[in-house]
């Protein structure tokens, strides 16, 4: 970390190990004994990690269909108190989609989604995916990467894409 002249730590962008807020850090290789990411992690687990800042808006985290895939993603307040999950034993292999909120927030969320209110605007995201077995590892990567992390508009963004509603209304020249 370097300093500026006003002795306040600047960000190096150039540091590999920074995370941006609102973003997942995938960790897609299988953990050994030298892992020291998370303590003591599981050697048959891919692991996913987010910073997250509800100080400005909601956040939605959607999951894939997982399949008979463990999965589990926890949410800790500033505090490190786990106090919401995501997970295979509590929604199966097709999880709702999740709306992320600060204590402040005010509102109604939308009937499809399941709204987890976070106690302080400054959340850590856990994930993990269970591998079943070597040949697996390959297949859960593609999972992790499909696990969505995203602000309102990226979302909205992300639907009308999807649906090409756009595309609907004729141009007229």
């Amino acid at each position: 970390c370097s300093t500026r002249s006003d002795s306040l730590p600047m960000i190096n962008d150039a540091n590999p190990l920074r995370q941006r807020l609102n973003r997942f850090r995938h960790i897609a290789t299988l953990a050994d004994a030298r892992a020291r990411a998370v303590t003591t992690p599981n050697n048959d687990t891919l692991y996913s990690s987010a910073w997250l800042d509800l100080s400005v808006e909601p956040l939605f985290l959607t999951v894939p269909p997982v399949g008979d895939l463990y999965y589990s993603y926890a949410f800790m307040d500033l505090f490190t108190n786990n106090f919401a999950y995501v997970s295979h034993r509590l929604h199966g292999g097709e999880p709702p989609t999740h709306m992320i909120v600060g204590p402040s927030w005010q509102g109604d969320p939308s009937s499809e989604v399941k709204l987890v209110r976070a106690p302080t605007n400054s959340v850590w995201l856990l994930g993990r995916i269970l591998v079943d077995g070597p040949d697996e590892v390959d297949r859960v990567r593609i999972l992790q990467a499909r696990v969505l992390l995203e602000t309102p508009d990226m979302r909205n963004e992300r639907r009308i894409l999807e649906t090409r509603e756009l595309m609907r209304q004729r141009t007229v020249v």
